[in-house]
């Protein structure tokens, strides 16, 4: 195996910026002790700090909030997971080769320049490809909340000679699967910062002063060396630590979301399922691909008995069950997209639903749309895009129709740096992948028209400087 290149580590010389229970450090700082393993083995790993972001959609004139749960872990755990995360991913990439699924997870893959724009092409290509095509897209409810940890660990092992793991490793996994966490409104409250719980059946938990003031207590933790003293974190560590791991029924399930191993772990997870469905995807002359919990299945449609047998395999996942609102199969056809009924087609028939029922008749993956002819970014993502604008745009109008105020040259410069295509330049230097960082939108949706050269994949965004003029009152 090659010589890992610790430099590749994200972050390698840098420190973090949020405040844990430990003192910040760069990878170079404690590479010592990361590399060795009987350091690791017998570390103590501290809680992971808690946090549920939301985000508040309106679909159809509803106003839905989706919500994510997160866990950072401190600073040299962190530091420890990354490392870990790379071993684990190498062995992952190794099998996934031999086997050859390499191209089937495409996520949080090392050495694996794969991104969802290449995704989705690759799975738009494919349909183009074939003149009568089923398509299977859906996602898995949950899917790291319900990761069963007996069958996660069997999975795990798969991957080292023999079956066993090295001490370090089991003290590492076992410590993600035994995980604790200590919830952040817990901290603010400790330090004298207000906090609003997020409760969905109340607007006002999750409205923009409840979310400002969420803000400005996280930013004001991350200010401090040390979230708690040594002292405070004895004392209130017992009354305060929490295991969302443990569950009512009594199975162990679930890895937190935000580790560095996570997307890792969550790919070995699936390799079984993975080789199976690509083995019955590649005879029946389709594709499969999954990014994360999203997935897409494409064969012809004369295979029907083959895609039926698929669809059983992707829901046999141990513990993990497909969103039934999210799994939709669609026949595409002389450039034309038909949804079918999931009902019918799990009996082994093609039964087309009623359009007018469906009037959208799109195939959604990653981000983008496909019509049956063209593609284009999803309208929810330049939607946001575009409020995220106007919004900025009109803090700035409002000063132009002021006599006595005028709109700051920085802030005008701000603005186009982040909405037109001025802002998707290259800026910065080189990371250490030797990556370089992109500015905006723009710079999606320009690497987005490439991939796809002869789709109309944003036409709204060619008149953004117009949309700038106007709200700056330039002429």
């Amino acid at each position: 195996m090659e010589t890992i290149d610790l430099k590749s580590i994200p972050g390698y010389s840098s420190k973090k910026s949020y405040s844990h229970f430990d003192y910040r450090v760069s990878f170079r700082d404690v590479e010592e002790k990361v590399l060795n393993p009987c350091f690791v083995e017998h570390h103590g790993f501290f809680p992971l700090i808690s946090n549920t972001l939301c985000h508040v959609r309106y679909r159809y004139g509803v106003k839905t909030l989706k919500t994510r749960d997160i866990a950072y872990a401190a600073h040299l755990d962190h530091r420890i997971y990354q490392y870990y995360a790379l071993l684990w991913g190498r062995l992952y990439n190794a099998r996934a080769d031999f086997v050859g699924i390499n191209d089937v997870a495409v996520a949080y893959r090392n050495g694996l320049r794969h991104t969802n724009i290449s995704a989705a092409a690759d799975a738009i290509d494919m349909i183009r490809s074939l003149d009568d095509a089923l398509v299977i897209t859906g996602d898995f409810t949950h899917f790291f909340d319900n990761l069963n940890h007996s069958y996660l660990q069997c999975a795990v092992r798969g991957f080292f000679d023999g079956g066993s793991l090295p001490k370090d490793h089991y003290r590492v996994l076992r410590n993600i699967l035994h995980y604790s966490c200590w919830p952040i409104s817990d901290l603010a409250y400790i330090n004298g910062l207000p906090w609003i719980e997020l409760n969905s059946d109340d607007p006002a938990t999750y409205g923009s002063e409840a979310k400002k003031i969420r803000l400005k207590a996280t930013r004001e933790l991350n200010k401090l060396p040390r979230v708690l003293s040594s002292d405070l974190f004895k004392a209130l560590k017992s009354s305060s630590v929490v295991l969302p791991w443990k569950n009512e029924a009594g199975t162990p399930r679930g890895i937190p979301q935000g580790l560095a191993t996570s997307g890792v772990l969550a790919n070995m997870y699936m390799f079984e399922t993975d080789t199976a469905i690509n083995e019955h995807v590649s005879a029946a002359g389709g594709k499969y691909i999954r990014y994360c919990d999203d997935f897409i299945i494409v064969v012809p449609a004369k295979r029907l008995d083959m895609a039926c047998s698929i669809l059983r395999l992707a829901q046999q996942v141990p513990d993990v069950e497909l969103q039934p609102e999210k799994t939709k199969i669609h026949r595409v056809k002389n450039g034309r997209v038909e949804q079918l009924s999931f009902e019918a087609f799990a009996s082994g028939e093609i039964e087309v639903m009623d359009p007018e029922a469906h009037p959208k008749q799109l195939i959604s993956f990653l981000g983008f749309d496909f019509d049956g002819s063209y593609v284009r970014i999803r309208q929810s993502t330049s939607g946001r895009f575009f409020n995220r604008f106007y919004r900025s745009a009109y803090s700035i109008g409002r000063l132009a129709d002021n006599p006595d105020k005028h709109p700051s040259k920085m802030r005008v410069t701000a603005l186009y740096e982040n909405y037109s295509p001025k802002g998707s330049i290259p800026v910065g230097k080189h990371l250490a992948s030797d990556r370089k960082r992109y500015g905006n939108y723009h710079s999606y949706v320009c690497r987005a028209q490439k991939a796809f050269p002869n789709d109309p994949i944003d036409k709204h965004v060619s008149k953004i400087y117009r949309k700038i003029n106007k709200a700056t009152k330039r002429t």
